[in-house]
């Protein structure tokens, strides 16, 4: 009964959420424009590489990629053209050459890499502060088919003094994993889930606090400065407005999950999100007004 509920208030709620959905990233997006045809279903990677500055640099510089790769995209005729794409920062054929072409074969990379393309839609980016003397990056990509496990095996064992931390997401399973290495030994692999992943990962906070800030009906946006808002006391002026549902739907639509979602939303939303909304709420960024 409460997911039907949900589902009847969501139908309500949509048209408020619109500037919202517009937008959160798909991976729909990325794969209907990845110019392949071929594939179907694709991987959700962050790759966060740690270690001494040098080895960071020597690892960057030796998997950046150093030629366009051919990606396969239909012609009006029906057949198959190979249209050069611009190098990325990152690509996984210096370390594990499948081709000399550039024209990469699908079941070629999967045996090499664990995926069938080479990393695609890569960002490089900073990663989080270290200790002087070192280093963290990140870099966001997508993969055909899975994640490229093997060629991080390969990765750790040729930079042992880097750790590598993997976490991916296969939007079309659903399932969300982690795995990570040091010293060019797996440490862990575990799958976790696919609201947590979404959470961590692809929800911008900043701009979802403010849109539940919204729902709380605060006098011009103002917080009592006295004393500070409990997780308790916000779900209860959540409550009492009526709005406790449309926050747990408008966090659906952040996870980019669906009202049937409801009840796996839920236990994230009490677990976690709550907690770091009412801290949020007294950061500069949450007490500033609209």
């Amino acid at each position: 009964m409460l997911v039907k509920a949900a589902a009847r208030r969501a139908s309500c709620l949509v048209p408020r959420l619109a500037p919202v959905l517009s937008s959160i990233k798909s991976p729909r997006a990325y794969s209907t424009s990845s110019g392949d045809p071929s594939e179907a279903h694709w991987c959700d990677n962050l790759l966060t590489v740690t270690g001494p500055r040098a080895d960071i640099a020597a690892f960057a510089d030796a998997n950046v990629a150093t030629s366009p790769s051919f990606l396969p995209q239909r012609t009006p005729f029906g057949g198959l053209a190979f249209l050069a794409s611009a190098p990325g920062p990152l690509s996984f054929q210096p370390l594990l050459p499948t081709s000399e072409s550039g024209i990469l074969e699908h079941d070629r990379c999967e045996e090499a890499w664990g995926c069938t393309t080479d990393a695609r839609h890569v960002q490089m980016l900073p990663g989080q502060p270290r200790i002087k003397g070192r280093k963290s990056v990140r870099y966001e990509f997508w993969t055909g088919e899975g994640p490229p496990e093997r060629w991080l095996q390969s990765a750790a064992a040729h930079h042992p003094r880097l750790r590598f931390d993997l976490h991916y997401l296969l939007p079309d399973v659903p399932s969300a994993f982690e795995v990570g290495y040091l010293r060019g030994q797996r440490l862990f692999r575990s799958q976790v889930s696919v609201d947590s992943w979404m959470w961590r990962h692809r929800v911008e906070r900043d701009a979802f606090f403010a849109e539940l800030k919204g729902l709380l009906g605060l006098p011009d946006g103002r917080l009592p400065r006295k004393r500070k808002l409990k997780p308790a006391e916000v779900e209860a002026r959540l409550a009492a407005r009526g709005a406790a549902d449309d926050a747990i739907l408008l966090l659906c639509q952040h996870l980019q999950r669906g009202a049937r979602s409801y009840g796996r939303t839920t236990k994230l939303w009490y677990q976690t999100v709550l907690p770091e909304f009412a801290a949020w709420l007294y950061t500069p960024a949450g007490l500033r007004l609209a």
